[in-house]
């Protein structure tokens, strides 16, 4: 592998990304058990109020309030029982003056009654009710459409799916969503890379990159495929991404992508489309190539493990917000101190693994090609050089 000499500025390269990056406009319908974490195509309205009727919020007995008019432990008002509502199977009679009907909580109100006592401050005695206490009119209820409206924005278009969402939408009768169908390829090279359960040779290393990576992207909601290592070859790497970039949104290469003899990636994209960056002034990182063929934009990651995981963070996911339309993916950031001196010596933005220990960031990073980088980080940090950060200076952990 050879440097990649001229390196773009990192802020330059996410104002590159958001000029020269595309929105995607295709949409596709997913089930609510595939829709978490997926971006919204189309704003999404309440079908119905919620609740949909007015029902109780207690165990008790629905009743109009004005017979309650007085009722006091030493003085209690009398009602007759003329029934008994369920969820599943509501009172359908009509409740008049002095009458009462016996509900569980979630039931619906029955009709004629404004009210609900609770059942602790009641008494039944056969079929007549003592109520000992008074009631204000709309007591214990959840009145029909006092949680969402009719026509309610549930889900804007370009939000992304949580949890939430999923029971707001299957409250509605929703059993699936249109989401913005971004595809990504993600693809292992190297003679050297192997398929994780092959035995391997001396020499040989397991394809381990592609998991980190491939997770991370479905983290951002992108339906992700992942094939097999591609060995060292000019044209069959040309092939590939001439196929890739008829089928797939965003291709990435995992290795190939610096400028030795054997990283053909970058003339392969050369020689079906656009670079628009091949150096970027990050650490780790600084070989990745970001281009265009056809209407596919192409990534291509440095091999080491570190470079690839720090890479998706700091470079695809910009590029799959932009793809978004500028969706928020959610993120949490705390503040820690930073539990040793760190020097930054280059012109360049670091991305430094921490792990957090009694309010302190501990950095945790060795190099890009050591997977201890990750082991027991928590988040990381990313700080610009050229700077010196001194022990207990104050810092943005990114958490993972």
């Amino acid at each position: 592998m050879h440097p990649v000499t001229q390196l773009t500025d990192y802020e330059e390269v996410l104002k590159l990304v958001a000029q020269r990056v595309q929105r995607v406009e295709r949409v596709e319908k997913v089930g609510l058990s595939e829709a978490c974490g997926r971006v919204s195509a189309l704003d999404v309205f309440a079908k119905a109020h919620i609740p949909p009727f007015t029902r109780a919020t207690f165990d008790g007995y629905a009743l109009r309030w004005e017979d309650t008019i007085g009722a006091s432990k030493a003085k209690p008002v009398s009602l007759k029982l003329v029934g008994t509502s369920k969820p599943a199977k509501p009172f359908r009679g009509f409740v008049h003056n002095k009458e009462a009907v016996r509900i569980f909580t979630g039931a619906p109100l029955p009709r004629g009654a404004d009210s609900v006592v609770v059942v602790e401050n009641t008494e039944l005695q056969a079929s007549t009710l003592k109520v000992y206490q008074e009631v204000k009119k709309g007591s214990n209820l959840d009145l029909e459409g006092s949680d969402i409206k009719k026509g309610e924005t549930l889900l804007k278009k370009g939000e992304v799916i949580k949890p939430h969402h999923l029971s707001l939408l299957a409250s509605q009768g929703y059993a699936s969503v249109k989401v913005i169908g971004v595809r990504a390829l993600v693809i292992p090279t190297g003679n050297e890379v192997k398929p994780v359960g092959t035995k391997l040779k001396m020499g040989e290393i397991y394809d381990s990159n592609s998991f980190s990576v491939t997770s991370l992207l479905e983290q951002m909601g992108v339906h992700v495929k992942r094939v097999r290592p591609l060995p060292d070859d000019p044209q069959r790497t040309q092939e590939v991404l001439e196929r890739a970039s008829q089928k797939f949104e965003l291709v990435i290469f995992m290795g190939g992508s610096s400028a030795g003899a054997e990283d053909f990636v970058p003339k392969a994209v050369r020689s079906l489309g656009e670079i628009f960056v091949h150096g970027v002034a990050i650490s780790p990182g600084r070989p990745t190539l970001i281009g265009r063929v056809g209407k596919a934009v192409v990534v291509g990651l440095p091999g080491h493990p570190v470079s690839s995981f720090a890479t998706t963070i700091m470079i695809i996911k910009p590029i799959v917000r932009a793809m978004y339309q500028g969706a928020l993916f959610e993120e949490c950031v705390v503040e820690a101190k930073l539990g040793h001196s760190l020097e930054l010596e280059e012109r360049l933005t670091y991305f430094r693994t921490v792990k957090l220990e009694n309010g302190f960031a501990q950095v945790v990073y060795k190099s890009s090609s050591t997977l201890r980088s990750v082991l027991g980080a928590h988040g990381y940090i990313l700080e610009k050089g050229p700077k010196s950060l001194k022990q207990g200076e104050r810092v943005k952990v990114h958490l993972f």
